[in-house]
């Protein structure tokens, strides 16, 4: 008998919705990766879980005047092992439906949680001292039998309580990524998510990190399934809306321009430039041809060109500078000690004009070996005062442990013997 737990959970039921026990069928949460996402690979996304929702305030002052106002003997009636007599009783008494999902949920959770408990075993039972390969049989058969076991403790808790109700107000990641969709289409096209989320992981276990051609078609294939199935669920103007949020075409833009403050009328130019390209270019497409290469190469110029006529001159600077790896790092600096964005600039354009004088120096027939070196070693410490000037003392000695490689290929080595 579990009247103890069964009262004391109905008698803390402020606690109950404060805590915001999970809901009863899968609804991705903020945190988990859209398999339309540019960061989802069919190995990396999670294992579907029950997620999390704020509970209405309101349920809890109700159930809780409830629970002082029957007797004790009262919750012997009401209880039973069996999570759908449970549902019936507890809405027969009229306790708010925010308690009765959540004590029927806790119950239903606990007919699985011997399951739980054994299948958690299984990954502890891996010797400490080696490593847990991401794609082992093991562990794809532990991922597995989670997303199963997920699947029908779910499947139990919406058979009683139905699909869980939409929020009383959207949140702020439930705007960005799905507008003004109705509740009941967003649900939907969860679920499209989920499904083909489902299948391009089992493709990934399969492979165990080697994607086979076969592998990269099959995974194209359900890509291209998945879009097929969310257009036909909204309407154009709906489509449009979604691809503009959640499209791998707009998780990479917001990458590419994540230093930039772009309109909506430029982001929504940009991303009718970038489709396209991600259209004919997918990330599963395999190892291209030395042909297709260069088309791609030469797609990417032309994308390049439309985005320069998109962007301002300053935007599409900072936009071509974004592409060099040795910015990004300065970036990082400059932002870690609130620097403004014009020092990575100006000290990125240091290097590039060193880098040219470099070239030059090294060339010129008309220099001697020793005229050479000393103009060298001239640059050397003139290129070092100013960017100890423009960084400060302690992100100019980080910048030149860890990124001022091109400043320490500057000057050769002194020859043997100090000469």
């Amino acid at each position: 008998m579990r009247l103890p737990l069964l009262f004391s959970l109905v008698a803390n039921a402020a606690l109950l919705a404060a805590v915001a026990l999970p809901p009863l069928f899968r609804t991705p949460s903020p945190a988990a990766p859209s398999p339309t996402g540019d960061a989802t690979s069919p190995t990396a996304a999670p294992a579907p879980t029950l997620t999390t929702r704020a509970a209405d305030p309101s349920s809890s002052a109700t159930a809780t005047a409830a629970a002082r106002a029957l007797p004790t003997d009262t919750w012997s009636s009401l209880h039973s092992d069996d999570p759908a007599t449970l549902a019936a009783n507890l809405r027969a008494t009229g306790f708010p439906e925010e308690i009765v999902r959540n004590l029927v949920w806790r119950r239903v959770h606990e007919l699985f949680s011997d399951r739980q408990k054994a299948l958690q075993v299984t990954q502890h039972e891996q010797p400490y001292w080696r490593n847990q390969q991401h794609n082992s049989p093991q562990r794809a058969d532990f991922q597995a039998a989670q997303r199963a076991l997920n699947d029908e403790r779910n499947a139990l808790a919406e058979s009683i309580l139905g699909p869980t109700p939409a929020p009383t107000y959207p949140q702020a990641w439930h705007i960005r990524q799905f507008g003004s969709l109705a509740p009941e289409k967003i649900t939907a096209l969860q679920r499209i998510q989920t499904d083909y989320g489902e299948l391009q992981r089992a493709v990934g276990e399969r492979a165990r990190g080697l994607h086979l051609p076969e592998d990269t078609a099959e995974i194209n294939f359900l890509r291209r399934e998945q879009e097929a199935d969310i257009a036909a669920l909204l309407s154009p103007d709906e489509y449009r809306a979604y691809q503009l949020r959640a499209s791998p075409t707009a998780h990479q833009l917001r990458n590419e321009f994540s230093r930039i403050e772009l309109t909506e009328a430029q982001y929504q130019n940009l991303f009718d430039l970038r489709r396209p390209f991600d259209e004919r270019f997918s990330p599963y497409s395999g190892r291209l041809t030395p042909e297709q290469q260069k088309e791609r190469a030469d797609a990417e110029a032309a994308l390049r060109e439309g985005y320069r006529q998109v962007l301002d001159a300053e935007s599409f600077a900072e936009y071509e500078r974004s592409r060099d790896g040795h910015y990004q790092q300065l970036s990082l600096l400059t932002d870690r000690f609130d620097l403004p964005r014009a020092t990575a600039i100006a000290v990125n354009d240091l290097r590039k004009t060193a880098e040219q004088e470099i070239i030059a120096l090294r060339d010129n027939p008309e220099l001697t070996p020793a005229e050479r070196t000393a103009r060298l070693h001239a640059l050397h410490a003139a290129a070092t005062r100013t960017l100890q000037a423009a960084l400060g003392e302690r992100p100019a000695q980080i910048y030149l442990e860890n990124q001022a490689h091109w400043l320490r290929n500057i000057a050769p080595p002194p020859p043997p013997g100090g000469g």
